[in-house]
């Protein structure tokens, strides 16, 4: 749902808010008007949030924006051996594995 659609359950409940106080809404039509209101603004919420998720995993894959500054990894080993690093060794910031580690 729209945030147009999470407005107008809002006015509605508002409105629905305002009949009860007059005498004209049980407390029932109450209740369900706030709880559509709920839903609607939760699923706003998690729309944006899939939104955000999207947008990142595009950067990511595109590797533009903030991820434009991430180097290639390098992995240096002994030929004909096969290394022990993990990627995150591998990739750690800076883009290489300390000596170290690779000849382990």
């Amino acid at each position: 749902m729209d945030a147009d659609g999470e407005t107008h359950l809002r006015n509605a409940y508002q409105g629905i808010a305002c009949e009860y106080y007059f005498g004209f809404a049980s407390m029932t039509d109450v209740l369900v008007a706030r709880s559509a209101l709920a839903n609607a603004t939760l699923a706003k919420i998690a729309a944006d949030l899939d939104l955000n998720l999207l947008r990142v995993a595009l950067h990511r894959a595109l590797l533009t924006d903030q991820f434009a500054n991430i180097h290639g990894c390098t992995n240096p080993t002994i030929p004909g051996r096969r290394s022990r690093l993990t990627l995150d060794q591998a990739c750690h910031e800076g883009g290489s594995a300390p000596e170290s580690e690779a000849l382990r």
